[in-house]
């Protein structure tokens, strides 16, 4: 005989305010992940990273920054646009993908920021702040999507 366990929990939470809200600290730590370096090496004295041909990882949370940016930015305004529309209140199919997306770049940009902080202690004797502060950022971003994943659910 098989049973069926009921729901614990019936109430939805509010789905015209949750993920907006999401996307917005989103948006505002991918900009800090952004800025983070120029910022940091404009107070601090940086040794001069490679050319992007020449080594290309330094780069990575430049480059995924943006791109996470510009994904939560669209569904905000997805969000704000049509907050009664039956797509919006379910979830947009490509919603979740995005999100699982977004946390997957994320990831990888603090597996790096990981990397080279590592690196910069071996060969510096000092954890470095700038990679350090990424790593964090980059890890921040990535358990945040992963929220948003779930919370689509």
């Amino acid at each position: 005989m098989v049973t069926v366990i009921p729901k614990v929990v019936n109430s939805q939470y509010h789905r015209t305010k949750f993920p907006p809200t999401l996307y917005i600290m989103s948006m505002i730590m991918s900009t800090c992940l952004f800025l983070l370096k120029p910022i940091f090496c404009s107070f601090q004295q940086c040794k001069p990273m490679p050319s992007i041909l020449e080594d290309p990882l330094p780069y990575v949370s430049v480059i995924t920054a943006p791109i996470i940016f510009i994904i939560s930015l669209i569904w905000l305004g997805t969000a704000c646009t049509y907050p009664s529309n039956n797509c919006t209140q379910s979830y947009n199919f490509m919603e979740m993908p995005s999100a699982v997306f977004c946390s997957l770049i994320a990831g990888i940009s603090a597996v790096v920021e990981v990397h080279f902080s590592v690196i910069n202690r071996i060969t510096n004797d000092h954890l470095t702040e700038q990679w350090f502060f990424s790593a964090m950022i980059s890890l921040a971003l990535c358990l945040l999507h992963a929220l948003v994943a779930f919370a689509l659910q």
